[in-house]
C-alpha cells in the first residue's frame, strides 16, 4: 500500500510526505491524507508569490499562465482535482483533517476566490461549503460509533486533539451521506465518513501538534492499519521474533494445501477447505502481535479451537455461542497498554441487546497490549481502569498471550476434556481479569 500525506507529516517508510505543489500524481496512491488548513496555506503562499515552488517533475509554479517550463497555479489545481477524482474512482481512501472553509486569493487564469475545499470531491448532489461545513473550535471529542477503523488514528492523539470545523446536521445532504463516528462533548459532529465515487472520504479532527516526534510514527502506524482494514488488505510487518514461534500442524496443513492445489481439477472442494484450515491455523501467532482485522481472524480461530461455536460472519462484531448462550466478544490491541475502547464498544452492544430482547448477554474482552514487545518481556498489557470496569460491569478480560497458550496446549493434546471445560467456564463466568496459567501448567504431558 502507498500512502500520500499532504501538509500533515507522518513518519513511516510507506508514507510519502509532500505538499499539494510538490506531490507526485495522487491517483497512484491507495490512501491520501490531506490537511486542509496546511494545503490552503501552501496555495495562498504560491498565489502571493511567497517562495520558490516546483512540481515533482521540476516545473516551476507561479500565480500566472503556463509559460515554457513554468506551470500556472490554476492549471496545477485543476490537475490536482482531476487526480483526486481519479483516485476515488479507483477506490482510494482520502483522510481529511478539516478546517472551516476559507477563500483563497485570486488565482490568475482561473476562478476568483477558490474555496479551500475546492480540490476535494464530494458525494453526488453535495458540496463542501458553508451549507454543510461550519467553522468551530474545541478540544473535547468523544467516540459515538465504535465500528469505524479510523478510531485507531484518533486514539493516538485524543488527549491532544483540536477540531476546527463541524458538520451541519440540519443539512439534508449531511443527513443523507454522513456516517458520524466522532462528536464534541456537546454533540457536534466533528468526525464522519462519506462514500464518494468508488472510494471513501474520512474526516478527522486534527492533533494540536502535527508532526510532533512523539506522535508522527504512532499516528502513521494507526493510519496504515486503519486504511488496510478499510481497503480489506493485509499490510502489517511481522516482528522478527515471530519466526521463533512453533505453530502445531502448520507443516501438515501446508502439505494438504499443496496436494490439493496439484489436484485442482478434481479436488476443488478439498483445496478450498485446506486453504481455510491453513490460513486459520497460521493466523494464531498474529494474536500475539497483530492489530485490526488480522488480529480478529486469529482470535476467532483461537476461540474455535477452545470449543466455542461462532455465529457471526466476518463482517460483523464477533459473537460465539456456548451451551445455547450468546457470548459477545470485543478485541483491542495496542503498542502500549490497552485502554477503555473495547469496554465502551462491548457496553454499547450489551445495552442494545438488552433493549431489544430484555435478556442479559455474556461479554468477553480479549486484549493484546504491548503487541510489538516480546511476549516474555511485557509488563502491563491493560489499564487498571479496564480491569475494574470489567469487574464492575460483569464480563471477563483475558490477554491474547493466555488465549495463545491455551490454544497451543489444546493442539498439542495436553488439555483433556475436563481442563477444556474449566477454560470454557472461566471465559464465560469470570468477572474481571481471567487467568488460565494454572489450568495450562497443570495439564499432563502427552503420554502421561
Amino acid at each position: 500500500m502507498r500512502v500520500l500525506s499532504l501538509s500533515h507529516r507522518l513518519q513511516h517508510p510507506r508514507f510519502d510526505n509532500y505538499s499539494i505543489v510538490t506531490a507526485p500524481n495522487m491517483m497512484d496512491y491507495d490512501a491520501i491524507v490531506i490537511d486542509i488548513a496546511g494545503t490552503f496555506d501552501v496555495i495562498t503562499q504560491v498565489a502571493q508569490g511567497d517562495g520558490y515552488w516546483e512540481t515533482f517533475d521540476g516545473q516551476q509554479i507561479s500565480n500566472g499562465s503556463d509559460i515554457d517550463n513554468q506551470l500556472g497555479l490554476s492549471g496545477l489545481l485543476e490537475r490536482r482535482r482531476d487526480e483526486l477524482v481519479a483516485a476515488l474512482g479507483n477506490g482510494a481512501i482520502v483522510i481529511v483533517f478539516g478546517s472551516a472553509p476559507k477563500q483563497t486569493f485570486k488565482v490568475s487564469g482561473g476562478t476568483n476566490g477558490l474555496d479551500s475545499y475546492w480540490l476535494l470531491p464530494a458525494p453526488s448532489g453535495m458540496d463542501w461549503n458553508r451549507h454543510t461545513l461550519l467553522g468551530s473550535g474545541g478540544d473535547a471529542v468523544i467516540i459515538s460509533d465504535y465500528s469505524n477503523p479510523f478510531l485507531k488514528v484518533f486514539e493516538t492523539y485524543e488527549t491532544d486533539v483540536e477540531y476546527q470545523m463541524r458538520f451541519d446536521e440540519t443539512s439534508p445532504a449531511v443527513q443523507k451521506n454522513a456516517s458520524v463516528f466522532l462528536r464534541s462533548s456537546g454533540g457536534a459532529a466533528v468526525g464522519a465518513e462519506f462514500k464518494v465515487l468508488n472510494g471513501t472520504v474520512v474526516f478527522l479532527p486534527s492533533p494540536k501538534n502535527i508532526g510532533a516526534t512523539w506522535l508522527s510514527n504512532k499516528e502513521a502506524q494507526a493510519m496504515l492499519i486503519a486504511a488496510s482494514d478499510a481497503l480489506g488488505r493485509v499490510e502489517m510487518e511481522i516482528p522478527h521474533w515471530v519466526g521463533a514461534l512453533s505453530i502445531p500442524e502448520t507443516d501438515r496443513l501446508t502439505r494438504n494445501y499443496e496436494n490439493a492445489l496439484a489436484e485442482k481439477q478434481t479436488a476443488d472442494d478439498a483445496l478450498e477447505q485446506a486453504v481455510v484450515e491453513l490460513n486459520g491455523r497460521k493466523s494464531l501467532s498474529t494474536m500475539l502481535w497483530g492489530a485490526g482485522q488480522q488480529y480478529l481472524i486469529a482470535v476467532r480461530e483461537g476461540l474455535t479451537i477452545l470449543g466455542f461455536d461462532e455465529v457471526s460472519v466476518r463482517s460483523d462484531p464477533i459473537e460465539f455461542r456456548y451451551s445455547e448462550n450468546e457470548l459477545f466478544v470485543e478485541c483491542d490491541a495496542s503498542e502500549e497498554m490497552v485502554e477503555m475502547t473495547a469496554h465502551y464498544a462491548l457496553r454499547q452492544r450489551l445495552d442494545a441487546k438488552i433493549d431489544k430482547s430484555a435478556k442479559a448477554v455474556r461479554g468477553l474482552v480479549i486484549i493484546n497490549g504491548q503487541r510489538l514487545t516480546d511476549i516474555n518481556q511485557r509488563q502491563r498489557e491493560l489499564s487498571e481502569s479496564l480491569r475494574v470496569a470489567a469487574e464492575a460491569t460483569g464480563y471477563g478480560v483475558m490477554s491474547s498471550r493466555d488465549l495463545f497458550a491455551a490454544c497451543m496446549a489444546t493442539l498439542d493434546g495436553k488439555i483433556d476434556d475436563s481442563a477444556l471445560q474449566e477454560i470454557q467456564t472461566r471465559l464465560t463466568t469470570t468477572n474481571g481479569l481471567i487467568d488460565l496459567q494454572d489450568v495450562i501448567s497443570s495439564a499432563p504431558e502427552q503420554g502421561e
